[in-house]
């Protein structure tokens, strides 16, 4: 940007331009980066929702593992009980 207004401000000065065409090139650069800031922060806050969003979605895989190793185990005891039931069956104890 600072050598764009350099190189601006040779050729007004090579080619005698009125002054007021360095207001117009300040008003131009002032609002190009106007234009930038806002749309940096607009990225900035569609990064942070992003970032928002995946954490929501960790915490919900995170309960989900949790649920997921619940039923593991759970399915493991209820094994665990069906083979005892069926070794009693087989020994003739029910």
């Amino acid at each position: 940007m600072i050598l764009s207004v350099v190189v601006a401000a040779i050729l007004i000065e090579q080619f005698s331009l009125p002054r007021w065409y360095y207001a117009l090139l300040g008003a131009g650069f002032a609002l190009d980066y106007a234009a930038r800031a806002f749309r940096d922060r607009r990225i900035l806050a569609a990064i942070q929702e992003l970032q928002q969003k995946l954490s929501k979605t960790e915490g919900e895989i995170e309960r989900a593992n949790l649920t997921l190793q619940v039923l593991n185990e759970e399915s493991i005891e209820t094994s665990a009980a069906v083979r005892s039931v069926e070794g009693r069956i087989r020994a003739g104890e029910l």
